[in-house]
């Protein structure tokens, strides 16, 4: 979820879509982030409140944003 409030934006609890059935031998679906690319200066922080498998893309994502990350020890492990 991405919630822009004029020139802040914050995004909570990004990750992935699971692949289904339709995707057989696909192991992450990335979503697009041109969005967040292109306006990565206005992203105030990513929130990551729990722990979860689709998590797994940020490890994709958050180097092509290089904003603040919050999330417990859990959850960043």
């Amino acid at each position: 979820m991405l919630m822009q409030y004029e020139d802040d934006i914050i995004v909570i609890d990004a990750g992935l879509n699971v692949p289904g059935r339709r995707n057989a031998g696909v192991d992450l679906v990335i979503p697009d982030i041109s969005y967040l690319v292109e306006n990565k200066e206005k992203i105030a922080a990513s929130l990551y409140p729990r722990a979860r498998r689709p998590h797994r893309a940020m490890t994709y994502v958050l180097p092509q944003l290089n904003v603040p990350v919050y999330s417990t020890k859990l959850t960043n492990g």
